[in-house]
């Protein structure tokens, strides 16, 4: 039988499978739909997906904070690379032309875009 997609859970999914397959081969193809004898399985089979599922969401949901926070640092005018880098740049004159290119860029940008209506 095929192990779970959660390794916590193959436990009760080898035991629902075993259930299921006495079930289906001894009753059901012989005509007795009616029985729910692994229902209680299937019902802690599902739990423990849902339960390794909201961890694993939940370890997701960290890791997402936490690159957040990181990119949000690594952007940050605090962090000591960008203070760094605005430095070197003010000292070598580049500042002034990034933001005379930036102002040229946005208004040729713009005079283009009114130009094509």
């Amino acid at each position: 039988m095929a192990a779970s997609i959660a390794p916590e859970c193959n436990e009760i999914k080898e035991k629902y499978d075993t259930c299921f397959l006495k079930w289906y081969s001894e009753k059901y193809l012989r005509g007795n739909t009616t029985s729910n004898d692994c229902e209680e399985l299937f019902t802690k089979y599902k739990t423990c997906l849902n339960v390794c599922a909201s961890m694993l969401l939940s370890r997701a949901v960290t890791i997402a904070v936490a690159v957040s926070r990181t990119a949000l640092y690594w952007r940050s005018s605090n962090n000591p690379a960008n203070i760094y880098h605005q430095v070197v740049l003010k000292e070598k004159g580049i500042d002034s032309m990034l933001e005379d290119a930036r102002k040229s860029t946005t208004k040729e940008f713009d005079a283009e875009t009114l130009r094509r209506g």
